[in-house]
């Protein structure tokens, strides 16, 4: 240990680091809290001069012994010698003694260890001290011992805050005795430590508020800090003191550091203000500080990100702001404190002015954990956005149901598209970021983000303004607004119809991302979809917070829900089509087919494949079929045979589809020997059994007794050569039952519509089994 300690004071500033790392293997918990003790008497006490001699600087300092007579000592020590015991403390403190279980060995170790550092407190002093790597040093033991002590409740952890306050704050008002003209990281260091320190103690939080509130209230100016601290009967003086003046205090330390001109500096305190958001609802929490929070942090972030251009502070920023909003407007714990500052309290044209800053970052960032935040960011303008819409709703029916009624204003309408645009960008990007290509961290960043946004919670409130009486398009319409003679009007559709069609592609996104293969990702994201499917349906509240369900469960949860609110409406029919003819698209593969049926990811893709076409096709089949469908189209009015036209369209994709997938997968995989037959191999399998689902699902409607147009049913009957043309080329798929059993019902279910006596189903090829208990949706039982 003498050789250790000898080498931890040398010149060279690697050996004396990696001396003070050595000690701590060869300290026993017995010794430590002497060799603590013995090491820290080696600092120099009270005044101090710095000299030149040969070796380099030199600190000469004298004590005063008041227990002696006034007897005064010097000693002779290099800055190196200091640093190096410094850092030997700071290594006993932060691993041995952090790991002690002894809480009084800890105590009396601290209340040894205060009483020195005291004295020789000139050495953490940006005034009295010249060497910056000291200063940081000092501050950094105090720091650790602030961090040990107050996990346990220590009797010193006042004295060791207070401590830690008067030099760091003394620190952060170095503007007030002038700065360096030159850069010096070890300035930049110290300024560093100085932030941490300081805000550890304001933002940490302890059973020592009331102590700290008056300290913060007396840390201007620091020149009166050290008389404050030294008088043990300010600590009465609690009641006294004004919150304006905490609050004055607070907001000038933080803009001090935040506006530091060294980067570092500002990083750091960024940092430390994300690590108060993780505290903030402590029930220890500094008052002052909370208060100053609710109504300044936000501005003050929104400030900063104007001005801002280190890439990294950005990032920190937009952190920052995600993080106080997802706990006060996201998931708020008071509903209406309305003295918190936020996303959600900012008016209209600043969240649009905030979402052309994301959407300006997004385009030039190119570091991937800012273009995540970027993305989050977005959610809460949406959910910002979505309190317009959903005024949107209410004023388009109001205007509706009473035509006498002018219409809104140009610029109201102007707002709303704007506000719309920047719905449609929002689902652009969540639908580029949520492909199975993107990084998991962006797939991740994209859920956060559906869940921010709102829209999930959307669907019950949109469904009763939108109107069933358009056919739906192949695309999804982007929002155009355009003006004449000062009237404004949704160009492509109407507002609330476009509204819901976002609301549902944000839905079927998230479905998408509850089939993501991370883990963490598909868990937090069924939690969240089960809470906002919870929230509509009261009888599952009991499972909400005690049993969370499978994400399996919640899929077919989702779709249920889904084709609660949005059944009657023909888009949502249409976006269950698009599901399944996307589904059941195909992409030759090439290679060895041997190979490819060992692996298990492609098994594992096309089962959950499989059961999203099931769901899908099983809402379908009951939608089509239900009273709130056959029931209307009694009428037989003009939209009506649109709609069934519409269906009579889908029916001939799907079978259009699979005759050009068995053509082309004939052609190119025919003379592989495959075993089984082709239809049992899994590229095979997925196309045609989707196709023929989708197709299945549609041959049910109508229903018997239920008489089509006359017009309807020739065009239907256009279909029947393609039938035969697929009862022939469907045939080599027809070894695998699954396929033989549906087409089976494809064509009686066909012949059955038409009004056609079973007679091809009775033709059917020798291998071919059919059960009759054979159900389509089997993944569903």
């Amino acid at each position: 240990m003498p050789f250790i300690r000898k080498c931890a004071t040398q010149s060279n500033l690697r050996v004396r680091v990696l001396a003070s790392r050595a000690l701590t293997g060869v300290v026993s918990n017995e010794k430590l809290p002497a060799v603590i003790r013995g090491i820290a008497e080696g600092l120099p006490c009270g005044s101090s001069e710095m000299a030149s001699t040969e070796s380099g600087l030199s600190v000469s300092s004298s004590t005063d012994e008041r227990d002696g007579g006034g007897t005064a000592t010097c000693c002779s020590i290099s800055f190196n010698a200091i640093h190096g015991i410094l850092a030997q403390l700071n290594s006993l403190l932060d691993s041995n003694c952090r790991n002690l279980n002894d809480i009084s060995k800890k105590d009396l170790i601290f209340g040894d260890l205060i009483q020195l550092l005291w004295k020789c407190s000139w050495i953490g002093s940006f005034k009295l001290c010249p060497c910056p790597t000291l200063i940081s040093s000092y501050l950094r033991i105090l720091d650790c011992m602030f961090d040990i002590a107050r996990t346990y409740k220590s009797n010193n952890v006042v004295r060791i805050k207070t401590l830690m306050l008067k030099l760091s704050s003394e620190c952060l008002d170095r503007e007030k005795t002038g700065g360096s003209t030159f850069y010096d990281p070890t300035v930049v260091e110290v300024h560093k430590q100085a932030a941490t320190s300081f805000f550890s103690c304001v933002f940490g939080g302890t059973q020592e508020a009331s102590e700290e509130n008056h300290l913060l209230q007396k840390l201007a100016p620091a020149s009166n800090l050290c008389e404050i601290i030294n008088d043990d009967s300010t600590v009465g003086l609690q009641g006294k003191l004004e919150q304006e003046g905490n609050l004055h205090a607070l907001q000038g330390k933080i803009m001090s550091c935040i506006s530091d001109s060294s980067y570092e500096v500002r990083l750091v305190m960024l940092k430390l203000l994300h690590q108060f958001m993780e505290t903030t609802n402590s029930n220890d929490i500094n008052i002052s500080v909370h208060l100053w929070a609710k109504a300044n942090l936000q501005p003050l972030l929104m400030e900063l990100l104007s001005i801002e251009k280190n890439p990294k502070c950005i990032y920190h920023i937009l952190r920052n702001i995600y993080s106080w909003n997802l706990l006060h407007f996201v998931n708020p714990k008071k509903v209406h404190d309305k003295d918190t500052i936020h996303v959600g309290t900012m008016d209209c044209n600043s969240v649009l002015s905030f979402w052309e800053t994301l959407v300006s970052l997004s385009s030039f960032m190119r570091h991937s954990k800012t273009r995540e935040i970027v993305l989050c960011c977005m959610g809460l303008c949406i959910r910002k956005f979505r309190l317009f819409g959903s005024s949107i709703c209410i004023d388009q029916s109001y205007v509706e149901e009473n035509s006498t009624i002018s219409s809104v204003s140009s610029d109201q309408w102007e707002r709303w598209g704007m506000i719309y645009n920047c719905i449609d960008k929002f689902i652009i990007l969540l639908k580029q970021h949520s492909a199975s290509s993107e990084p998991v961290n962006m797939r991740k960043a994209t859920a956060e983000s559906v869940v921010a946004s709102g829209l999930l919670e959307e669907a019950m409130p949109v469904t009763s303004h939108i109107h069933n009486d358009q056919i739906p398009s192949e695309e999804l319409p982007s929002c155009k607004t355009k003006n004449e003679n000062g009237s404004g009007s949704i160009a492509e559709m109407k507002t609330i119809n476009l509204y819901g069609l976002r609301v549902l592609e944000v839905w079927f996104t998230c479905i998408q991302l509850l089939e993501d293969e991370d883990c963490g990702l598909r868990e937090r994201l069924a939690k969240n979809v089960q809470s906002c499917i919870n929230s509509y349906i009261p009888r599952q509240n009991l499972l909400e917070e005690t049993v969370p369900l499978q994400v399996e469960t919640v899929i077919k949860s989702s779709f249920e829900f889904l084709s609660s609110v949005f059944g009657h409406w023909m888009e949502y029919i249409n976006y269950l089509l698009k599901w399944v003819l996307h589904i059941g698209d195909y992409e030759i593969a090439h290679g060895n087919l041997v190979r490819r049926v060992f692996d298990k990811e492609i098994d594992n893709h096309h089962e959950e494949k499989m059961l999203l076409c099931q769901i899908c096709c099983s809402h379908l089949e009951r939608l089509l079929c239900s009273p709130s469908w056959v029931v209307p189209l009694g009428s037989q009015d003009q939209l009506q045979f649109k709609f069934i036209r519409f269906l009579g369209s889908w029916r001939s994709r799907f079978l259009h589809k699979l005759l050009i997938f068995a053509s082309d997968y004939i052609k190119d995989q025919g003379r592989t020997d495959w075993v089984g037959g082709i239809g049992n191999h899994k590229d095979a399998f997925l196309p045609v059994y989707a196709n023929l689902l989708g197709l299945y699902s549609l041959l049910q409607f109508p229903q018997e007794g239920f008489h089509l147009p006359v017009e309807i049913t020739e065009e239907n009957k256009l279909l029947s050569p393609d039938f035969v043309h697929l009862s022939k080329i469907i045939r080599p798929f027809l070894t695998n039952p699954f396929i033989s059993n549906l087409y089976f019902l494809v064509t009686l279910s066909n012949e059955r519509m038409l009004g056609i006596s079973p007679t091809h189903t009775e033709q059917k090829p020798r291998e071919v089994s059919v059960s009759e208990d054979f159900d389509p949706f089997f993944l569903l039982k």
